[in-house]
Parts: structure tokens; C-alpha cells; sequence
């Protein structure tokens, strides 16, 4: 079998998307396999790194597997499959999947200062919209915002990513409410699907790590 995809699940609405435009427009000669990957394992870069090489090690009549990660906190160091070509975006995490790569994201102004949300990271339940719900559950609600006030004080704005993969009107009522807690002000971001696009065709360029059968992720390879 030619090509398998394993794919962190908050990719799952821009996912759809772009397979669905591609259907309508004839432009994916054969679907590919598709694993989704929960959410929770971005919580710790080893069990992240565990669950992914699992996966690869489960797959083996593959050509390639095609991973739509970023680093991601290293979790895709040290990956490596034995039967199969490694690929995945030369990215730092999803984040920058979502806005077309590292270089798009820098020219977004102050972006190092901009916490970054879509609809998948919003309905995530580790987002930092769901931890507050359950910080202000458990502590009530002045002392909750005054602990995240702390985590994210080197954040100034909030970036609601649009990848037109959904209605940004249903997570904006979230948005405002944190931005209300957290004295942030946000602002809509246009996304940029390109490198999931092509990670889905099979289109794979320099935006790609490409590794060989037997060759471990390195940090070098996203240089």
C-alpha cells in the first residue's frame, strides 16, 4: 500500500476540508489511509513520541507514512520506521501547519506574543479555554484568571486562526470570554492549508523531512 497518514486529531476539521475540496475537484487520484491520533498526547512530548512510534511500528506495508505533526515539543525526534519512508512537515508544531510554515507565522506581527486558537484547539479538552473552565470549577473564578494571568504572561494577544474549514462564529463567544479573563485582546488570523494539502496529495517538496527506511527524525532535519 502506497501511503499512510497519521494526523493529531485537532487537524480533523481542516482535514475533512481539504479532502472534501479535493474530491469536488477531482484533484486526489486515491484517498489515503488515515489514522488519528487523540489530542491528549501533546500533554507530554515521550508518551507523544511513544504513541507515534507505536503507530509506525503497527504499519508496516506501507510505502510511506506521512506524519502531519510539527516538532512538537521533540516528540517526533528519533522516529523511525523499518519499512517504510518517513514524512512530515518541516514545521515547529501544528500551530504552524494551520498558517502555511514557520516563515508565514513569523511575518504575523507580534506572533511570538499571540497565543493561537482554531475550532480543534478551542474544543481540545487540555485548550487553555477548557483548563480555565475547569480552574475556575475548582477554585473559583477571581483566583483561576489570576493563575493564568501568571501562565500566560508573556502573551499579549489571542490569534483565532481562520482556515475556512468552519464557522468562526462557533468558538468566537469563547474567544471573548477568555480575552475578557486574561486582558487580551484578539484578533482573526488567516490560515493557510498548503503543506496539509500537499501532505494529503502526496505532493512533497523542501516544506517536507523526508527519511529514509531505517533513518531516525533528527533536530538537524528542521533547520
Amino acid at each position: 500500500m502506497e501511503n499512510l497518514i497519521i494526523i493529531c486529531e485537532v487537524l480533523k476539521n481542516e482535514v475533512n476540508f481539504l479532502i472534501e475540496k479535493m474530491i469536488k475537484s477531482n484533484t486526489i487520484k486515491s484517498m489515503p489511509e488515515i489514522i488519528y491520533v487523540d489530542s491528549k498526547y501533546h500533554n507530554n512530548p515521550d508518551n507523544l513520541k511513544l504513541k507515534l512510534q507505536e503507530i509506525i511500528d503497527q504499519n508496516k506495508e506501507y510505502e510511506r507514512i506521512t506524519l502531519l505533526y510539527g516538532q512538537c515539543g521533540n516528540a517526533v525526534l528519533e522516529l523511525k520506521s523499518d519499512y517504510s519512508k518517513l514524512v512530515m512537515p518541516k514545521v515547529s508544531d501544528c500551530i504552524s501547519l494551520y498558517l502555511g510554515g514557520n516563515d508565514k507565522r513569523k511575518q504575523i506581527k507580534d506572533s511570538e506574543r499571540t497565543y493561537f486558537f482554531s475550532k480543534g484547539y478551542m474544543e481540545n479538552d487540555n485548550s487553555l479555554y477548557s483548563e480555565m473552565v475547569k480552574l475556575k470549577e475548582k477554585y473559583g473564578e477571581e483566583e483561576a484568571i489570576d493563575m493564568y494571568k501568571m501562565v500566560i504572561s508573556n502573551y499579549k494577544h489571542i490569534g483565532v486562526i481562520d482556515t475556512n474549514a468552519y464557522d468562526l462564529e462557533d468558538i468566537m463567544d469563547k474567544i471573548k470570554s477568555l480575552c475578557e479573563d486574561l486582558d487580551l485582546n484578539y484578533e482573526v488570523v488567516e490560515g493557510d492549508l498548503s503543506i496539509m494539502e500537499k501532505a494529503l496529495l502526496g505532493i512533497l517538496d523542501d516544506s517536507f523531512v523526508i527519511k529514509e527506511i531505517g533513518e531516525k527524525v533528527s533536530y538537524k532535519d528542521f533547520e
